[in-house]
């Protein structure tokens, strides 16, 4: 289809509704929604409408209001225009619920993210984001430098242009989502709103991680986002995790519409959260923890209450090279397959680790591991639950995801030795049951 909006003009009621013998002219949803196709490259995600503009299909719900108010005139009502769009999703092909995980649309040209070749718009891209900032691959960005100098200790640089990267395309393959954390005034609200300016406003979920386990709903925000920002994420303890460990990757999720039927579909948008102090999970197998990459902000920027440093982080040119850092470090990321590491990284992956998988958490504070090591499973048992009624509410788990957790992340083995069972590999520390083997 070629979009032709400004060379013709719709036609009008008279040429789309013939009169019939009465002389009355009968009202046709499908020859609107023909001509609409005629005129527009319109497309549908998820059951909404998306009308292709500037390398994009976009929710344009504004236009195609236009267009009912055009051919109907004085006939135009809001239920005539309801039972268009309705008829006009029926018709229109479906787009990708991934958009091409290679290409990154701009406002200027479409680059493929894998080659750095740009490339013209075009809506047989089938791109349904597209970044609200020109692309010049020679754009630098001194202040955004600066600020990410004066906020992060150097360890935690190249991970945040790699955060910055993987939320600029739908590729979401990593299972992986972001964390910052840090006192206010220590630059991650800026950060976040970085993002936010690059990725552009329309393409940013705000839904919090209690809002996706409590919710039915929540899930729905996010079809279609390259984002989901919460930067003031609530300290609260987090019960459940299954949503967010499904929309973290690339799985087939069903998503809960008010008023419509639940649809399937995949999410790419990347998690960014935002906490002063790292929450609680309810993660006893580690899946979070194994997905987190955390931001630690531990400086107090140099500049708190200057009014105008958002200003000059956001102008156009600095967002152009924003752009250019994030595509440099997303080519990175695909080419490696994961996040950088380093000690600070990993110290902070273990704080982590310890705030929200109660097993690690355990192993951590009660016990000690190593290959001639053993104890009595009973006792093991016993001592996880008497340390989880210590203090530790929601880290009780069955006793068979406990054993599985510990062979899983741990390399603990059972053996048993004159009818009793021991598990190996690990010993109880300051505590009865542990024996050298």
């Amino acid at each position: 289809m070629t979009n032709v909006v400004g060379i013709q003009s719709a036609r009008t009621e008279t040429d789309l509704f013939p009169e019939g013998a009465t002389g009355r002219r009968a009202f046709s949803p499908r020859r609107m929604a023909d001509e609409a196709l005629r005129l527009f490259d319109v497309g549908r995600l998820a059951g909404d409408l998306r009308v292709y503009r500037d390398g994009a299909y976009r929710a344009d719900d504004e236009r195609l209001r236009e267009f009912a108010l055009d051919v109907l005139g004085d006939d135009f009502t809001p239920r005539r225009f309801a039972d268009f769009a309705a008829t006009l999703s029926m018709m229109a092909p479906a787009l990708p619920d991934v958009p091409d995980p290679r290409l990154v649309v701009f406002d200027n040209c479409t680059v493929d993210a894998t080659t750095g070749v740009q490339l013209v718009h075009s809506p047989e891209h089938r791109a349904t984001v597209a970044l609200p900032v020109a692309f010049d691959a020679r754009a630098k960005c001194p202040n955004i430098v600066e600020f990410i100098g004066d906020v992060l200790d150097e360890a935690f640089h190249a991970r945040a242009w790699e955060v910055v990267g993987h939320c600029m395309s739908s590729w979401n393959s990593l299972r992986a989502f972001a964390w910052l954390v840090g006192l206010p005034g220590q630059g991650k609200s800026t950060f976040a709103d970085l993002i936010r300016a690059l990725v552009g406003g329309e393409n940013v979920a705000a839904v919090q991680p209690h809002q996706l386990a409590d919710s039915p709903f929540a899930g729905a925000a996010l079809v279609g986002k390259l984002v989901n920002l919460a930067p003031d994420v609530s300290a609260a303890d987090l019960r459940s995790v299954s949503f967010l460990k499904s929309t973290t990757g690339d799985d087939l999720v069903t998503v809960e519409r008010k008023f419509s039927q639940p649809v399937a579909a995949k999410i790419f948008a990347k998690h960014v959260f935002a906490s002063n102090t790292l929450p609680t999970f309810s993660d006893v197998s580690g899946a979070i923890s194994a997905r987190v990459k955390v931001l630690e902000f531990e400086r107090q920027t140099s500049r708190p209450d200057d009014p105008h440093l958002r200003g000059r982080l956001t102008t156009p040119d600095e967002l152009s090279g924003l752009a250019v850092q994030g595509l440099r470090a997303l080519y990175e990321l695909r080419q490696r397959g994961s996040f950088t590491e380093n000690d600070h990284t990993r110290r902070a992956l273990a704080s982590f680790r310890s705030s929200t998988n109660t097993i690690a958490a355990f192993v951590d504070e009660c016990c000690t591991t190593g290959p001639d090591l053993k104890v009595r499973r009973s006792d093991l048992w016993r001592a996880f639950t008497e340390w989880a009624d210590e203090g530790r509410k929601g880290a009780r788990t069955s006793k068979t995801a406990f054993f599985a957790t510990l062979r899983a992340d741990h390399a603990v083995t059972e053996t048993k030795v004159r009818g009793e069972f021991y598990m190996s590999r690990i010993s109880l520390v300051c505590a009865p049951g542990s024996v050298a083997s």
